[in-house]
């Protein structure tokens, strides 16, 4: 007993997280597959690049209706939050969400996807990730990153 009463000063300590540390994450989530003539639509910063950043009304809606056609279209409030796109570029795996967490203002995206050799034909896996914008000035997914300043 007194061996757990010493670290719980520690334990409640590790808990807290300032802006500093690492913080653990949880937003909504889509994962499915959108028509590789319609990626324009997602803004891609580069063709090479998973991230694209919706940042309005009028963008998540046109992304909506291509990816869920005939669902409603959730509310985001955009003065607050952005969408975040992940998809495929080069082969087809399917995206699903893992978690999210943020170090110094930069949103660190885990995504599992499966791993096969088939190229990317019509369609493109693809996950979109509702993220509140304060606080955040980038985010990265494996190696790509895109800044929320940046133009999309």
């Amino acid at each position: 007993m007194r061996f757990r009463n010493a670290f719980l000063p520690l334990l409640l300590l590790m808990n807290s997280t300032p802006d500093h540390t690492r913080q653990t994450l949880h937003y909504h989530h889509w994962t499915g597959t959108f028509p590789c003539n319609k990626i324009y639509l997602l803004k891609p910063v580069s063709a090479d690049n998973r991230l694209s950043i919706l940042r309005s009304d009028k963008d998540w809606i046109n992304v909506w209706t291509v990816f869920r056609p005939g669902n409603p279209v959730p509310v985001i409030n955009f003065e607050q939050n952005v969408v975040i796109a992940v998809r495929n570029v080069r082969y087809f795996n399917q995206v699903s969400w893992k978690s999210a967490s943020r170090q110094n203002h930069v949103l660190s995206l885990q995504t599992l996807q499966t791993r096969t050799a088939r190229p990317i034909g019509h369609e493109a896996s693809c996950l979109f990730v509702v993220v509140p914008s304060d606080r955040i000035t980038a985010v990265r997914c494996g190696h790509d990153e895109v800044t929320l300043d940046a133009e999309s």
